[in-house]
């Protein structure tokens, strides 16, 4: 096996657990633009050109400005 061309000061487990984190943020994410693309009718397709490569936080500023639309508390 190749050495890396850089040194990576972090154990095993700290990088595990970096994974487990990048895991659990992208499908908060993902959660967070289906409930977008719920919230105002559309299909994912439609909701991933309308957000973009919006962050976690637009995506919330999205939803809290759209919440008007849902019927049901």
């Amino acid at each position: 096996m190749n050495e890396p061309k850089f040194r990576i000061p972090l154990l095993k487990r700290e990088l595990r657990e970096i994974g487990r984190l990048s895991v659990n943020w992208g499908q908060i994410d993902h959660f967070l633009l289906q409930s977008v693309a719920l919230l105002l009718a559309r299909d994912l397709a439609s909701a991933v050109v309308l957000a973009g490569d919006a962050t976690t936080g637009p995506l919330c500023n999205l939803l809290n400005k759209s919440r008007h639309l849902i019927a049901n508390d």
